[in-house]
């Protein structure tokens, strides 16, 4: 904590993140809270077809949390068309993969649906919500896989803006398609998944349009000036570090998905409340989420520039901040107290 540098650098790059993080959960209630009117069971529906959603997306986190790390490995060693050529790696993978499982997930939505506990009130509006939020999901890919990319360069505000204003969207037509407003259909469910992909197609278009800028480090004019391509040792880092993150995702996301099918077969009011209550305990995940974004970037960075001192000066920082509390008594389990980080600046 001593190295006042380091510190103000890895919460410029955690900022955003935090924020975005957090903004990310409160729009899950709210969305939750927008289609309460509709009953526990599209409650239920909703959250029940969010389950395998979230463990078919691990393995696009760990190739983004993959892609971040080792972009900003070449980043730090100057290597810009590694960068570039990386970015074309990942990106190939991305979109691939995105089709063939949104193929998959619509074609067999219901059977899913059933394995992760559907019953007879809920299974019918998860495998609608489920087969658009699916259909839809080729944009929110190239969304997250491009944010994260941009995280791996050190450019965190972007993310923050893309996500922020596509959820906004998000809610707007939450607003107008779940029960009808201002002459638009009540959809229901159905609103809900729309207004998802409604925001999620904004957000990657804000994505696209980032890297035709001249501030990026990544660059369509340099994509298409130098070739930029996926290449051989691209792809192998990609699969190393990314199988090695998918495992670890798998077994943390494992334990949510087996305690929501047992709440599910329970009954569709517990798993409602069960599902409500899994938005607040989500909050508490923000912080450390930012900060696990600035330590991959910057970590990255200083790696590739072969500074490991560095490297581990900001693991150290990162970690501590994320287990700052803020607590009543002026003690910290993790000896780092919430007020000692105004002395950082």
């Amino acid at each position: 904590m001593k190295d006042h540098s380091l510190v103000k650098e890895t919460f410029r790059i955690a900022w955003p993140a935090v924020v975005e993080s957090v903004f990310v959960v409160l729009v899950g209630m709210l969305d939750t809270y927008m289609v309460s009117p509709l009953g526990k069971q599209t409650i239920a529906g909703i959250s029940l077809a969010n389950q395998p959603k979230i463990l078919i997306y691990i393995v696009f986190f760990a190739a983004n949390a993959a892609i971040s790390a080792l972009i900003a490995r070449r980043k730090g060693a100057g290597n810009k068309e590694g960068v570039h050529n990386m970015y074309m790696t990942g990106l190939l993978f991305t979109v691939a993969a995105g089709i063939v499982l949104s193929v998959l997930c619509v074609v067999f939505a219901k059977p899913i649906i059933q394995l992760f506990g559907g019953n007879e009130d809920t299974t019918p509006i998860a495998v609608l919500y489920f087969r658009i939020i699916m259909g839809g999901m080729l944009f929110n890919l190239l969304m997250i896989y491009t944010n994260a990319a941009l995280r791996g360069c050190g450019n965190t505000k972007i993310t923050l803006q893309t996500n922020g204003v596509g959820n906004i969207v998000n809610i707007i037509f939450n607003y107008l398609l779940i029960e009808g407003h201002f002459g638009f259909p009540a959809l229901g469910a159905a609103g809900a998944g729309l207004a998802t992909v409604i925001g999620q197609i904004v957000a990657c278009a804000m994505c696209m349009f980032a890297l035709l800028g001249k501030e990026s480090y990544i660059q369509v004019r340099f994509i298409r000036e130098n070739k930029s391509r996926p290449t051989k040792e691209a792809v192998q880092s990609l699969a190393k570090m990314g199988g090695n993150i998918t495992c670890e995702m798998l077994l943390t996301r494992i334990g949510f998905a087996v305690t929501a099918m047992i709440t599910a077969r329970i009954g569709t009011e517990p798993y409602a409340a069960h599902a409500v209550g899994m938005h607040f305990m989500n909050l508490g995940f923000a912080f450390g989420d930012g900060m696990q974004m600035a330590a991959v970037s910057l970590i990255g960075m200083s790696l590739g520039a072969k500074n490991k001192a560095e490297a581990k000066k900001i693991s150290v920082i990162a970690q501590k901040n994320g287990f700052v509390h803020v607590c009543c008594d002026g003690g910290c389990p993790s000896g780092v107290c919430a007020a000692d980080l105004w002395t950082v600046f």
